[in-house]
């Protein structure tokens, strides 16, 4: 069951909830057995040099993504391998990416991003 978007990203006004835009199908997975992206959780963050970044949680990918958030949304760096979940054996691996944070201290990105990991996985 999809959501009717193409995208598992999408930009909502604010005010009145209307979409102003969808991006990520070419860089989240998305399985077609389920019908479900694996886009599971988002942080925003503003660098010290003032461009945006935006993190995603690839749950079925077994990753955490970073996309430029000022201009196009391209891919900057995935952290983890894309396809293959830790285990008891590979426990620096991710197993289920569930949720990324960043760190604001003073308001401002101090370059740490946490990643939450093992929902329903083995780490």
């Amino acid at each position: 069951v999809r959501s009717g978007l193409d995208s598992p990203i999408i930009m909502l006004d604010d005010d009145v909830g209307e979409l102003l835009g969808e991006w990520g199908a070419d860089s989240i997975y998305f399985d077609n057995s389920t019908g479900s992206w694996g886009a599971h959780g988002l942080a925003a963050q503003t660098n010290s040099d003032a461009t945006n970044q935006i993190w995603i949680a690839d749950i079925l990918e077994h990753t955490a993504k970073v996309f430029d958030g000022d201009h196009d949304h391209a891919l900057i760096a995935t952290a983890g391998t894309p396809g293959q979940a830790g285990s008891d054996i590979d426990v620096l691996q991710f197993g289920s990416t569930a949720d990324v944070a960043t760190g604001f201290p003073g308001g401002k990105f101090d370059g740490q991003v946490w990643v939450s990991d093992g929902d329903g996985g083995v780490n």
